[in-house]
């Protein structure tokens, strides 16, 4: 009974506390491998120049997205086939996608298409997984409600670190050794982030967003 618009480019949903709008649009040859169609980018320049082109292609793509529809989507969902359909070293475009997603100001999550050749697919499970990641990035609080009382602070802040870690023989080439702490404030809406080189807390989508261009290609 929530619904508003079912389809082809926007799908809606509206409610008292929240309302949800899916601008959907086909990802075309933005999802297509890097490089030629005949020969793989060969590693250092080439591969960077390759990553520089589709990152500025799909900025342009979301930018373009956000003038046609008055606003900017906070997250991108790509469905992108897995890094099986892209045997080629260096052609999966996945991260490419990424920068150019957040170059535009969006944090982005991929699925991967069904596989309507197999018997059995977990593609439902999949998609599920998707809009959970999504919805974290965008710094959402999935906090469970505890059952000790007063044994635990009403007002308590938690504090969580983590590493971010990327080998340099990974779909990147780049190598990265990133430590952030993470924030969750109660009765504030979005979690926090940052890093040792920043003066503040930042909202989590924005820390994400900072973390993309880290060890990648300028």
């Amino acid at each position: 009974e929530h619904r508003r618009e079912a389809g082809p480019e926007l799908y809606s949903w509206e409610s008292r506390e929240l309302t949800v709008r899916l601008h959907t649009r086909s990802l075309g040859s933005l999802g297509g491998p890097l490089g030629d169609n005949e020969k793989a980018p060969r590693s250092g320049k080439e591969f960077d120049e390759a990553i520089r082109q589709r990152r500025e292609q799909v900025k342009t793509a979301v930018a373009a997205l956000c003038d046609s529809i008055a606003e900017r989507p906070p997250l991108v969902l790509v469905e992108l086939e897995g890094p099986d359909k892209f045997p080629k070293p260096r052609t999966d475009p996945k991260f490419a996608i990424r920068l150019g997603c957040a170059d535009a100001g969006a944090v982005s999550q991929f699925i991967r298409p069904p596989d309507l050749e197999a018997e059995e697919d977990d593609a439902e499970f999949r998609a599920e997984a998707a809009w959970g990641d999504g919805l974290r990035q965008l710094g959402m609080r999935f906090i469970p409600e505890h059952t000790l009382g007063d044994a635990i602070p009403k007002n308590l802040n938690q504090l969580a670190f983590w590493l971010v870690k990327r080998r340099v023989d990974g779909p990147t080439q780049k190598a990265q050794f990133t430590p952030v702490a993470v924030l969750s404030r109660p009765g504030q809406d979005c979690i926090m982030g940052r890093t040792a080189d920043m003066t503040a807390w930042v909202p989590y989508p924005e820390l994400l967003r900072s973390l993309t261009g880290l060890g990648g290609v300028s």
